[in-house]
């Protein structure tokens, strides 16, 4: 025993150990059925000096006990099985084009690559703006008539957004008449209000579901709709279609995502009764922090990951922005889409923590320890790997995809530890401190990209330059959520 402490009405004094001879006191009093349910100190138990009983078997016994309860606690508890329900279908989903991968390696190009991923880039930058951020307020409300309200709200403003994609269509259209940039997705560009439509569907209905525990049937949608698109990926491929069976592949599964997040939305809030207009505006007044801080702190972020990809453009390298697609598909989409399921329950969770608790640091911490452990081993192999694996598996054409994952390891590492704790800022409502790094970051890997581009006057330069900075952006942010876990300061 510590000096000062007290158990069991005996205290130890400072400078003098307590004997427990010649009287049993209980040391803890449940336990698996040890003399009648607890186990004793008794005056056949060993002791140190400092009176902590250690070496008796019937500690030894408690001992097992309490890890291995420990480790029941944690299989058994709400969150753990959340996370593993969502992340088996996240990541299943994304298994599919892996395992479809040496197909589609042989069957498409880098170069037909390229396309696909500018119009990706552009399509997650107006989606991120498609619902304001509103539908971030779902896990902070507390009656189902507000999540109605949400509901109607999003949807007014989805709409909005989608009409002016639909004239950012136009401009790509035109705009592809005199730059050879653009002149691959000009028709397929009028596509991005429906993408819009569907990013915005897609994160009301996860959310709705996340609050009410509808985790089977989210876990589901992405597994078809990633066996969808990789089917017909290489059906149109086997037609030769080249870069248009890409992209017919990709809207088909948009449009089968549509539908079944729609479906899914329905069961959940169907059958409610319309908002008002003045009950949507007053909603939008009080939780504005989402559109003027989270909507354009989650455009710039955006806008930092997809900025390569418009960087890549500006050299005509269609071979290099094919590889950096491809890489991101087959290594960033599973960190995404784990790092997205985990992030949703974590979301959920520590708005209860701070309900109850006042703050949530305890579950910022324990959830970043376990991703920054699972994640480190496969990392290194990646670095170390990447080449080999992606000329062995994707053909020789794809081995400076394995060069790009190599560049981008560390700051894919970092994105599996911050991408689910960062939604820490919206459960303490730290918007503005969101938005404040948000604008730090897009400094940061703006000028990193500016000087790798200035100095190796290369695609790949730009690349590493971009991962330079994308890691102490991402470092910034898991010191900063750190300290606000504990409370909004």
């Amino acid at each position: 025993m510590h000096s000062g402490t007290k158990h069991g009405g005996v205290s130890a004094g400072a400078g003098r150990t307590t004997s427990f001879a010649k009287q049993e006191t209980p040391l803890f009093r449940k336990g698996p059925n040890f003399d009648g349910g607890k186990v004793c100190l008794g005056k056949h138990s060993q002791t140190d000096d400092r009176g902590v009983f250690r070496n008796s078997q019937k500690f030894q016994a408690w001992r097992t006990f309490v890890i291995r309860s420990s480790i029941r606690r944690i299989v058994e508890s709400t969150f753990t099985r959340a996370v593993a329900v969502l992340s088996s279908g996240q990541l299943l989903a994304a298994a599919v084009p892996i395992f479809a991968a040496p197909i589609l390696g042989r069957t498409y190009t880098p170069a037909e690559y390229g396309p696909l991923g500018v119009y990706m880039a552009i399509g997650n930058i107006l989606g991120v703006v498609g619902t304001l951020q509103f539908h971030h307020a779902i896990p902070l409300l507390d009656k189902e008539g507000d999540v109605h309200i949400i509901v109607d709200l999003v949807f007014s403003v989805t709409l909005i957004v989608a009409c002016i994609a639909g004239c950012a269509a136009l401009g790509i259209y035109f705009l592809a008449e005199s730059s050879s940039a653009f002149s691959d997705i000009k028709l397929w560009s009028f596509l991005l209000p429906f993408t819009v439509l569907t990013v915005g569907q897609t994160a009301l209905a996860t959310l709705i579901a996340v609050r009410s525990n509808r985790f089977g049937s989210l876990a589901r949608i992405p597994i078809y709709c990633s066996l969808i698109t990789t089917s017909l990926s290489l059906l149109f491929g086997t037609l030769k279609f080249g870069a248009h069976g890409l992209f017919g592949g990709y809207a088909l599964g948009q449009v089968f995502g549509y539908l079944f997040y729609r479906h899914l939305l329905n069961n959940m809030v169907g059958c409610r009764q319309k908002s008002t207009f003045r009950q949507r505006c007053a909603f939008a007044f009080r939780y504005r922090n989402f559109p003027f801080y989270t909507a354009p702190t989650e455009l710039i972020g955006t806008f930092n990951m997809q900025a390569p990809v418009f960087a890549i453009t500006t050299f005509q390298a269609t071979d290099v922005l094919g590889a950096f697609g491809r890489a991101r598909q087959l290594i960033g989409m599973p960190l995404s889409l784990f790092g997205g399921s985990m992030g949703q329950v974590f979301r959920q969770r520590a708005a209860e923590d701070r309900l109850t608790k006042g703050d949530c640091r305890s579950l910022y911490v324990r959830t970043g320890l376990t991703l920054a452990a699972a994640g480190f081993i496969p990392f290194v192999v990646l670095i170390v790997f990447a080449s080999d694996i992606f000329r062995i598996i994707l053909g020789p054409n794809w081995e400076s995809a394995g060069h790009v994952v190599r560049i981008l390891a560390p700051a894919f590492y970092l994105q599996l530890i911050c991408s689910p704790i960062s939604s820490v800022f919206y459960v303490m409502e730290c918007q503005r401190d969101d938005f404040i790094l948000s604008i730090i970051g897009l400094v940061i890997i703006t000028l990193s990209m500016i000087v790798g581009a200035y100095l190796t006057v290369t695609a790949q330069g730009v690349l590493y330059s971009f991962a330079v900075g994308t890691c102490i952006v991402y470092l910034i942010y898991i010191v900063r959520g750190f300290q606000i876990s504990k409370s909004a300061v």
